[in-house]
């Protein structure tokens, strides 16, 4: 009996140690294989030529002249887009500056799913309503001229600076070009 009882018990430590193996983390798909951080210089560098090579695009369709000046840009589509783009920001400034550093909560999907759904209608919105109103001047470079000013651009900037210079200067930007935009005159490019 005691053959029995200590070749059960030899037995159950065994099975135990097989059983238990270190966890690994989830599997990450976005997280930076590379060897060099996210914040390195080359990444930053990377970046801005990305920001200069798009406003050389942007400044050889005359993008910004157009949307001032032109009689076929669609101006109630592009009005509906500003007004959209400007609820992303404010919804942007809110989340991050008021909840993530004043209240001190964490900012995630989990936290924010609501408003992160909110976000993605306003970007899609915003996106069909920029196209419809550029379709009429541009055509065809529509998506290529958005696609400029949104990943060449705007994102380039996001991903260089840090969330409260975001905010400041999507701000003064918006209120600089909605000036320029209401008075239908432009202090740049004369």
């Amino acid at each position: 009996m005691e053959e029995l009882g200590s070749s059960s018990s030899s037995a159950t430590p065994s099975n135990n140690t097989q059983q238990q193996r270190p966890q690994q983390p989830p599997h990450n798909p976005y997280q930076q294989t590379g060897s060099l951080p996210p914040n390195h210089f080359i990444h930053k560098a990377r970046r801005v030529v990305y920001i200069i090579l798009s406003g050389w695009g942007l400044h050889y369709f005359k993008f910004y002249q157009t949307l001032l000046k032109s009689p076929r840009i669609r101006h109630e589509w592009f009005q509906l887009g500003l007004a959209s783009s400007v609820a992303i920001l404010m919804i942007k400034s809110y989340v991050e500056t008021y909840d993530g550093k004043i209240k001190k909560k964490e900012i995630n999907y989990e936290n924010y799913k609501q408003t992160t759904h909110a976000v993605i209608g306003l970007i899609l919105f915003s996106t069909v309503a920029f196209n419809c109103a550029l379709w009429p001047h541009y055509g065809w470079n529509s998506p290529i001229l958005l696609g400029l000013c949104f990943f060449g651009m705007i994102l380039q900037f996001l991903l260089i600076v840090p969330t409260y210079v975001q905010n400041l200067v999507g701000i003064a930007l918006f209120t600089f070009f909605l000036q320029e935009y209401s008075s239908g005159t432009s202090m740049i490019y004369y």
